[in-house]
């Protein structure tokens, strides 16, 4: 039981440590870009600068992410195209040689069965 606990903790821990939250989302910001630029004091334009650097940061970061991750699941969906599209063509061959195959056996049966009747 004190195992059981001592995980969850730990993972609890790790989980708020390493947990990654907009700077758009601080409230300190929201509520001074609410009040206007203008009415700023020049501590609060400070901390209002700052905020706007690191969402631009984080968003840039994000939309990256996002970006990087949209043309991996393109590559993997135009690869997966490109091996149906192959096995598509090799199933093709393989019909044509199938029945290239049956044909000359079938060929064959009739001109032996011909032969034995006398008729060639």
């Amino acid at each position: 039981m004190k195992k059981l606990l001592l995980v969850f903790t730990s993972l609890l821990i790790f989980g708020i440590t390493f947990a990654q939250t907009s700077p758009c989302d601080d409230p300190k910001f929201l509520d001074l870009k609410k009040k206007g630029v203008a009415n700023l004091s020049e501590n609060e334009m400070t901390y209002y600068a700052q905020k706007v650097k690191e969402c631009d940061n984080y968003q840039k970061n994000a939309n990256t992410n996002t970006s990087a991750a949209v043309a991996q699941a393109d590559n993997a969906i135009a690869q997966k195209h490109q091996q149906e599209k192959t096995y598509r063509k090799n199933k093709t061959k393989r019909k044509i040689s199938t029945w290239f195959w049956i044909s000359v056996f079938g060929a064959a049966v009739y001109f032996a069965y011909q032969h034995d009747m006398g008729n060639l």
